[in-house]
């Protein structure tokens, strides 16, 4: 079979793959419907143990716009940043392995991002309504049309070693460094939700997400350190750190009566001594965790004067401090509307869960 040169890409479609064959054929057949011809397709074999490397080969056998490249089990980061690597689209794209995309997904973005000759490119109506133009804290990989030059320019990439949040802290670094924002609520994304889904693994391992939260912070601190941006972006990383760790991860997990003291003491010392006798949770850093309380003091209220003092004062736009029991019941509610809102099959943005057997 001979096959084509493909023309110079518009977009670069980027496709991290981890044991995900019973939806994969979907995926990879949902980009090559689109109505924008000028793609490519980098699909990133994470180490799957299914078949999922030899269904990405096929499409590529096929279909020259479709790239595969194999690595070793690193992580969706990862496999995302190898992808970012190897793309040579004037825009970056990301579907995961399991869910698809609308066949003119890719146009909608295109021409979206065209008009505003923006960086990243808000996409479907879900996340374009959710926040303020100006005040958008994260956004989910399926949310994200990125100029592909920016990244580069800007040293960014995805955190490895880092899930969940990993797509959060990448998004909340992008919005940090530009003001150059698209929004295209017609772009259709369907995500998938099912139980070996991440947010459905997500939910059964509480004792790893402990330990991942001051890592989500040290990275944190050193980006913002590194690019002096304590005090220009006060707000939008208070609310970061409102939105991103506690309305979607924290508050909605299913942690033990240990683990919620721990996250919710107001006590900046409790976790390095027993909690009421009962031991640390197993594999939490006890001496590096502070508590969530102390989090909201530390990152709301720190800002860093030229001379490297830091001044403790809100940010004019940061709401005021609350109490923990007042800050768990105002997220809880958050998250919960966010969910319903989410788990609707809206026409933008779809989350398919299995059918009843």
């Amino acid at each position: 079979m001979t096959r084509t040169r493909p023309p110079q890409p518009q977009v670069s479609v980027i496709v991290p793959v981890y044991n995900q064959e019973q939806y994969l054929e979907e995926c990879i057949s949902s980009i090559r419907r689109q109505t924008l011809a000028e793609w490519e397709c980098i699909i990133v074999n994470d180490g799957s143990s299914d078949s999922s490397g030899e269904i990405a080969r096929r499409f590529s056998e096929e279909d020259s716009r479709i790239r595969c490249f194999e690595q070793e089990n690193r992580g969706v980061s990862s496999a995302r940043n190898l992808g970012m690597r190897h793309a040579s689209g004037r825009y970056l794209c990301f579907v995961d392995g399991d869910d698809f995309i609308d066949a003119a997904f890719l146009k909608h973005l295109l021409d979206a991002s065209d008009r505003g000759a923006s960086d990243l490119t808000v996409a479907g109506k879900l996340f374009c309504d959710r926040f303020p133009p100006d005040k958008i804290p994260a956004l989910p990989t399926c949310g994200i049309f990125l100029r592909r030059e920016f990244p580069l320019k800007n040293n960014l990439e995805f955190p490895e070693g880092i899930h969940p949040c990993e797509d959060g802290l990448f998004s909340h670094f992008v919005l940090a460094l530009t003001e150059k924002i698209s929004f295209c609520p017609e772009a259709v994304y369907h995500y998938r939700q099912h139980e070996q889904g991440n947010h459905h693994q997500i939910r059964k391992r509480t004792a790893d997400i402990l330990p991942m939260i001051p890592r989500w912070l040290s990275l944190i601190e050193e980006f913002y350190e590194q690019r002096h941006l304590w005090k220009r972006k006060a707000g939008h990383l208070v609310r970061f750190i409102e939105h991103e760790p506690f309305e979607l991860r924290l508050l909605g997990m299913p942690f033990s009566p240990p683990e919620q003291e721990i996250l919710y003491s107001n006590h900046p010392g409790l976790p390095e001594r027993p909690l009421h006798g009962r031991r640390m949770p197993e594999g939490l850093p006890a001496s590096s965790f502070p508590p969530v309380v102390e989090i909201l003091r530390l990152f709301r209220l720190r800002k860093k004067a030229p001379e490297g003092r830091q001044k403790h004062r809100n940010p004019p736009e940061a709401p005021p401090f609350l109490p923990c029991p007042l800050m768990e019941e105002k997220w809880q509610g958050t998250a919960a509307a966010s969910t319903r809102t989410a788990g609707g099959n809206t026409q933008e943005y779809h989350v398919l869960t299995p059918s009843p057997a």
